[in-house]
């Protein structure tokens, strides 16, 4: 069922659809031992964990990344610290306005949130 949304979703728009294709959806893509070391942060996470998987945050203000576990329930999205199990950031899944997703093969997407939103603010 979502292999065949996604493919209604991205077929002929996007460059690394067909190689895409043969990769199971299985949400969780760390391996067991990181998983284990990040037990205690899924715990803590509200809603139903939905995927789990290592990204690189980009900075705005100086473009320098930093790796970040990226977690999605049904009702946020997180970013942790990859050393340590603390979340940096939450954001509720009613702040996201949209997802923006790149054309190329760089795995690139950016989160639109709401004017309200209050993540990131200092």
């Amino acid at each position: 069922e979502e292999k065949q949304y996604a493919s209604e979703l991205f077929k002929d728009k996007k460059a690394s659809y067909a190689s895409s294709v043969p990769q199971p959806f299985k949400g969780q893509y760390l391996d067991n031992q990181k998983k284990t070391k990040y037990q205690k942060l899924i715990n803590g996470m509200e809603g139903k964990l939905l995927m789990m998987d290592t990204v690189m945050k980009i900075n705005r203000t100086d473009g320098k990344n930093s790796p970040r576990i990226l977690l999605l329930t049904n009702s946020s999205v997180a970013l942790a610290d990859a050393k340590s199990p603390q979340v940096k950031t939450t954001i509720k899944v009613n702040e996201i306005k949209g997802i923006s997703m790149s054309g190329s093969r760089d795995g690139l997407f950016v989160l639109h949130l709401a004017e309200n939103s209050h993540v990131g603010a200092k």
